[in-house]
């Protein structure tokens, strides 16, 4: 048991990177951040009274664990304002090892917390490859993504305060895997008092609760000079497509996940079942422009430049 002891204290320092005292001022490398730890308990091995000597002169009140009498290997938990960065770094000049009591986690729930809980987020190897197969038949290569489980954790993952305008055949503003991103104008909204058929917010379109539709055929016009309507309902499949690529809703159990888990899609439609015209194009991107979008999604194109 002594032995075995001894064995799993010297991989426990090892995985963890104590400091050891070599007879100068030593800087332990795990200080309690990052990662997790418990604030105010640290472990160490070496002469106890010289930990309480400094913890006594700095009017720290401390309780002492014997974890190893062999070793002299010591859990502490103190109490006091002093970060425990300070009173590690201090000690680790009077200790042989010293390090934050950290939280551990079984692999399994590590995973879980890094992998959304959608359904079909496997298939989706672009934004992370393990080697699943590929659209086609095509074989699976692990990396080949966008590494988005580390942009989540390490950067961002989204914001409701971005309006993005799906700028395309529309989006189903309905669709269970979307609608809790969808972009709403409130004050065109009658569930927040709109008026239907009044221009409510007054910027020239009647009745934009999701964005609108500027399809010039076979649509009446919703204000002089306009063609189209206010509803941006996706009629084709491709708009919806883009707005679940941006922001499917996710971790919610159901469909994909975006790559924003929150976001405002906006939705204006101007490409009908034969496409659209660079001028309806204009009235979408305007329209986009002067409603708040900040990020617009244009995934369209024509033979001429």
């Amino acid at each position: 048991m002594r032995n075995l002891s001894c064995v799993l204290l010297i991989l426990a320092l090892a995985v963890t990177g104590c400091t050891k005292n070599s007879g100068k001022q030593a800087k332990p490398v795990n200080t309690g951040a990052p990662g997790e730890f418990i604030n105010n308990e640290f472990v160490f091995s070496g002469e106890r009274k010289a930990v309480e000597e400094y913890l006594t002169k700095n009017g720290i009140t401390a309780k002492f664990e014997l974890l190893d009498k062999q070793d002299q290997f010591y859990l502490v938990k103190y109490q006091g304002e002093q970060s425990l960065k300070k009173v590690m770094t201090d000690l680790s000049a009077v200790t042989e090892t010293i390090e934050s009591n950290k939280i551990i986690r079984p692999l399994s729930s590590m995973r879980k917390a890094e992998w959304p809980t959608d359904k079909l987020f496997f298939k989706q190897w672009a934004l992370n490859n393990i080697g699943q197969s590929a659209p086609f038949g095509l074989p699976g290569v692990r990396g080949a993504d966008m590494d988005i489980l580390k942009v989540w954790d390490k950067v961002t993952k989204g914001s409701d305060k971005i309006i993005v305008a799906v700028i395309d055949t529309g989006c189903d503003y309905t669709h269970p895997d979307l609608k809790a991103n969808i972009w709403v104008n409130e004050k065109e909204s009658e569930a927040n008092g709109g008026i239907g058929g009044k221009d409510d917010d007054g910027n020239g379109y009647v009745d934009d609760v999701y964005g609108y539709d500027f399809v010039s055929t076979d649509k009446t016009a919703a204000r002089p000079g306009a063609p189209g309507d206010p509803d941006p309902m996706d009629e084709g499949g491709h708009g919806t497509h883009c707005a679940g690529s941006i922001g499917a809703s996710t971790n919610d159990g159901q469909g994909i996940a975006g790559l924003n888990h929150k976001v405002k899609l906006m939705c204006i439609r101007f490409l009908g079942d034969n496409g659209g015209t660079s001028v309806d194009a204009f009235r979408a991107v305007r329209y986009a422009r002067e409603n708040g979008a900040h990020i617009m999604s244009n995934s369209w194109g024509g033979t001429d430049d």
